[in-house]
């Protein structure tokens, strides 16, 4: 008992954690995963409440998520590594620095959705209906709710004409198309051991982008590369640059992006 009494303080997690902080015991000398990312999380809380963040999540949750499971798995962890890993929690689950956690409980699996009838007319509103077919000067040819088809190879020419009927036929082909993208995208994270959930608006302002800007054009911005991480306000923010680079042409752009972050962060974002 004695001996078990003189040991506890150096298996106890929070003590651990405790002195890593304060620099008298390496990290580094901590073989078993486990108990490092346990160690990790007790780090993550201390450090989270001592800046005075409220709410705080639970030891398992942060345990289990994906900066601290990176940590954990590595052999050697620098200083700077932990700070940048924690600042992705901090992104995670702060927003803003002294406002409560985010609401995850509208989160879902990508793969179990599809556009909402809100989405579809929030894509119309913004792509904005035209019968007859136009050219911007971009090599393509545009009608309906922006379907562009490259001039060499359109069913279309200027000046040609079509129903609503039609505009809502190509709209619904245009729409499919966008949404298997975005579901290529979530499987190819999913491949890798990262599965990413996000809500419906999320998914709604997604495939408005996609729609806009094409898969693959959408698929190289910083907006993806942030939600992989699950960094849902710095994706939010990422959206604003996305695909306006020819935002002095088309002025509209900057409207829209606004608009498909505000539905991006629709409910996620405590109210107050």
């Amino acid at each position: 008992m004695i001996i078990y009494e003189s040991v506890y303080p150096f298996l106890n997690e929070e003590f651990l954690a405790s002195e890593i902080l304060n620099e008298k015991f390496d990290i580094n000398s901590i073989k078993n995963v486990a108990k490092k990312a346990a160690i990790l999380a007790y780090m993550f809380l201390m450090t989270a409440s001592n800046k005075g963040y409220k709410d705080l999540p639970s030891k398992e949750e942060v345990k289990n998520s994906k900066p601290l499971i990176y940590l954990a798995n590595q052999d050697h962890i620098s200083k700077k590594e932990v700070d940048e890993e924690f600042n992705k929690l901090f992104k995670k689950y702060f927003y803003p620095w002294s406002e409560p956690r985010l609401n995850y409980d509208i989160l879902q699996d990508p793969f179990q959705l599809t556009t909402s009838p809100e989405g579809m007319e929030f894509i119309k509103e913004h792509e904005k209906l035209k019968l007859e077919a136009y050219e911007i000067g971009d090599g393509m040819v545009t009608i309906g709710y922006g379907h562009a088809e490259p001039i060499q190879t359109s069913r279309f020419k200027k000046g040609d004409k079509i129903t609503i009927e039609e505009a809502n036929k190509l709209f619904m082909e245009d729409l499919k198309k966008a949404e298997d993208g975005l579901r290529r995208l979530f499987t190819m994270w999913n491949d890798q051991g990262i599965n990413v959930m996000i809500s419906q608006h999320m998914w709604d302002s997604m495939v408005s982008m996609a729609y806009n800007m094409g898969v693959g054009g959408l698929r190289s911005t910083d907006f993806v590369l942030s939600l992989k991480d699950q960094n849902y306000i710095e994706a939010a923010d990422s959206i604003l640059s996305s695909g306006v680079k020819k935002a002095d042409k088309f002025p509209g752009l900057i409207n829209r992006r606004e608009a498909e972050k505000e539905l991006f962060l629709k409910n996620l974002l405590p109210t107050t």
